[in-house]
């Protein structure tokens, strides 16, 4: 998403960012169980 200066858009990005992880984790965690 786009960056928009303003009270809580950091929880936001932070937020985001967390979504991200967890979805590369839940897939390395696939992978691992596949082998």
């Amino acid at each position: 998403s786009e960056y928009i200066p303003g009270e809580g858009q950091e929880r936001l990005i932070v937020f985001e960012y967390v979504a991200q992880c967890s979805r590369v984790v839940v897939l390395m965690l696939r992978l691992s169980d596949s082998n």
